[in-house]
């Protein structure tokens, strides 16, 4: 019947403005969820993200230890093996190729060195592999003793047969003839 002009204005601005206070309040309800769910989803991948740099440093620090735990013991069992290769004995064993008493050297050392898998006493230019043995002398180890050999000085560690099932570090020092010191 009656209407009044503020009527008519108010349809106006509604439609002017992009709707009534309801529509507007829901679009600024929706558009409050959607930077709320867009932060949380980035405060996730942050943590994430440092989670995983956490993890890594962790697996980084852990390799640091084990790689100077494994050092150290190398060290040691290095300093052991130029101490064997003192013996005058064993020197005398390897001239007179007595290869049973050279087995119950190699057994009775092996117990200061409970780690190692085996222990060999070799005489100079050994050329025989062994590739059947649970640790082989391989083409690798016979090169390490020629290093020996050349240097008269300890071989670096190797790692031998990397990869496999089989994987082992070796390790050749020089038995030193007291009386020539070769």
């Amino acid at each position: 019947m009656f209407k009044s002009k503020n009527s008519n204005a108010g349809k106006e601005t509604a439609r002017a403005g992009g709707g009534s206070v309801t529509k507007r309040a829901a679009l600024l309800f929706l558009s409050v969820t959607l930077v709320m769910l867009i932060s949380a989803l980035a405060s996730q991948l942050l943590r994430q993200g440092e989670v995983s740099q956490r993890n890594e440093a962790q697996a980084r620090v852990l390799a640091q230890g084990v790689a100077g735990r494994l050092s150290d013991r190398i060290a040691v069992y290095r300093a052991i093996l130029e101490r064997i290769g003192q013996d005058p004995g064993l020197t005398r064993l390897l001239a007179g190729e007595d290869w049973q008493a050279l087995k119950q050297q190699e057994r009775r050392y092996a117990r200061l060195m409970p780690e190692v898998l085996r222990l060999r006493f070799l005489p100079l230019e050994w050329d025989k592999l062994d590739p059947d043995a649970g640790q082989p002398l391989s083409y690798a180890s016979l090169e390490m003793l020629r290093l020996v050999e050349r240097s008269g000085k300890p071989a670096p560690a190797e790692v031998h047969q990397f990869g496999s099932t089989r994987q082992y570090v070796a390790l050749a020092a020089p038995i030193i003839d007291p009386v020539s010191g070769e």
